[in-house]
């Protein structure tokens, strides 16, 4: 059997596999939602689709991620650090980005550092950051734009706008 390009088939489809596994929130939903005893809701009418992007984040890539910074040096070069982790597991790190890397680091001090903000979601795992279990729908808690006691008394007539104050929630 030869190949055309002279990549084994169990990589490709461990590179195909990678974005998924970095989120494993996905399969963990499916899973529960599947152990309901009774079908509640609408079908589906489409099968979900394959995890695209990569969470480079989670606890089984950062370790990599930390080790080829050290290997690189203290000025933390991101074409270097994208390279040695394609050099190191060329599956995982196949389509990581130098542009990417450069997002997470700090380079306002004297010493390149990661972002504090990136250091949170690492912390944070695979927590999606979020306990809604999905995307936040259109009908979420909103800010009303002016107070009820205002002029316009909850109703703009020029404009059609009947505006919801908390006196006329029915919570």
């Amino acid at each position: 059997m030869e190949l055309e390009d002279g990549v084994d088939p169990s990589v490709k489809k461990i590179k195909s596999q990678v974005p998924e596994l970095t989120r494993p929130t996905r399969n963990l939903k499916a899973k529960i939602h599947s152990k309901n005893r009774k079908p509640q809701g609408r079908k589906q009418k489409h099968k979900p689709r394959a995890a695209k992007y990569h969470n480079w984040l989670t606890p089984f890539c950062w370790t990599q991620i930390v080790i080829a910074t050290k290997q690189v040096g203290w000025q933390m070069g991101t074409s270097d650090i994208a390279n040695r982790l394609k050099k190191r597991d060329p599956a995982t790190f196949s389509r990581i980005s130098h542009n990417t890397i450069e997002g997470w680091v700090d380079w306002s001090g004297v010493k390149p550092r990661w972002k504090e903000s990136v250091l949170r979601r690492v912390e944070d795992g695979n927590n999606p950051g979020h306990s809604s279990g999905g995307r936040r729908g259109i009908l979420v808690r909103v800010r009303p734009l002016c107070k009820p006691e205002s002029r316009f008394d909850n109703h703009i007539p020029s404009l059609g706008i009947l505006m919801l104050s908390k006196q006329s929630r029915h919570d």
